[in-house]
Formats: C-alpha cells, sequence, structure tokens
C-alpha cells in the first residue's frame, strides 16, 4: 500500500492527474493508472517523536523543545538537513544557534 498526504479543503473523492513527464514542451508519457483519491477526514499526529512529526503539526517552541531535549546524533528521529529551509528566518536561526 502506498500512503500520500495532501491538503484538501473537504472531504470527498477526487481524481488525481496522472504523472507526466514532457520534454521541450511534448509530452513523452503519462502513467496510464488514473485513481481517485478518497479523503476521509483530517490526519492527526498525536505523537511529536520526531522532526518531521514536529514540523507537519508543531509550532517554533516545539522545534526549539525538541532541539534542546532530543538526541540530535540519532538519525531515525533527526537531520539537520530536515530544517535548513526554516533557518532563512533569522530570528529563528539565532534562537537554533542558541540552542545547540
Amino acid at each position: 500500500m502506498i500512503e500520500f498526504y495532501f491538503y484538501f479543503p473537504e472531504i470527498g473523492t477526487f481524481t488525481c492527474y496522472p504523472a507526466t513527464i514532457n520534454k521541450d514542451g511534448f509530452m513523452v508519457t503519462s502513467a496510464s493508472n488514473v485513481s481517485s483519491i478518497t479523503v476521509e477526514h483530517e490526519i492527526v499526529i498525536k505523537e511529536m517523536n520526531t522532526i518531521n512529526d514536529i514540523l507537519s503539526s508543531g509550532s517554533e517552541e516545539d522545534i526549539l523543545n525538541f532541539l534542546k531535549t532530543q538526541n540530535l546524533h540519532n538519525g531515525k528521529i533527526f537531520t539537520f538537513s530536515t530544517i535548513y529551509w526554516l533557518l532563512v528566518n533569522k530570528e529563528l536561526y539565532q534562537k537554533v544557534l542558541k540552542v545547540l
């Protein structure tokens, strides 16, 4: 089974446009299996054990608390590359440096 996570504004069944490959503006090929996606409810992460859990539903304060309390050498729960994009925010960058 393959799971996909997307934002949909409402519950319902939606057709998913198949993946395509284009070169120089011309379609080379596309996936032939077009299926529908059924949106049932909002997924709520109750436990925030990894940095990815926190990035998907936590706050800036949750991120900083995670950095303070977790083993950042454990690659199963944290890699620095997952937060690089957040560090363009100067204030957050300085807070992260202070924690480290």
